[in-house]
């Protein structure tokens, strides 16, 4: 019973084990970029309902179905993304997006994503 009410006591994450579309829409829905600087450039990710534009503007603008988990990833977008100058044609890849909220701690779990995409992991931070 002790060990009990000391286990409901330990600072755990408040999104373990949330709903992966509740956790995109109110954590992830927003700008991000590698550097506050990179927030005024094309090197944005900007990631909507249902679509997420990689790098700005004139990058990739992949649609999505619904949020998913998968392997302990906080969130997963299985995402289409046209090919540019390919008539009907898209690409399907997977993107891991990872909240840093796994760390307890942080004073806003909301600042800092981690994003794995094409064999490539990078660190985002909120732009807006």
């Amino acid at each position: 019973m002790r060990l009990a009410l000391l286990l409901c006591a330990l600072p755990l994450p408040a999104l373990a084990g949330a709903n992966p579309e509740a956790v995109y829409s109110t954590l992830i829905t927003g700008t991000w970029a590698e550097t506050t600087p990179a927030c005024t450039t094309d090197k944005t990710w900007a990631f909507a309902e249902g679509s997420v534009i990689i790098h700005g503007d004139g990058g990739e603008t992949c649609g999505f179905d619904r949020p998913g988990t998968d392997g302990g990833i906080d969130v997963v977008l299985d995402v289409l993304c046209p090919i540019p100058g390919e008539a009907m044609q898209a690409s399907a890849r997977r993107i891991g997006l990872d909240l840093e909220s796994a760390s307890p701690g942080l004073r806003d779990p909301a600042d800092r994503l981690t994003v794995t995409d094409k064999g490539q992991t990078l660190t985002l931070q909120r732009c807006d």
